[in-house]
């Protein structure tokens, strides 16, 4: 959905830049935090180019 390597969403993850889920062994994202994180990313360049 990003376009992140696997390295960078885990840094993601483990910097809580992102949320996720752990499911069994395996970490989730949903989408719509997805959609959060690109809204945060994007709000936080506009703000700064102001």
């Amino acid at each position: 959905m990003l376009g992140f390597g696997l390295s960078k969403t885990k840094m993601l993850v483990l910097t809580g830049e992102i949320r996720s889920v752990k499911v069994g062994r395996n970490r989730r994202i949903l989408p719509a935090w997805v959609d959060e994180y690109v809204q945060r990313v994007t709000a936080d360049a506009e703000g700064q180019a102001a």
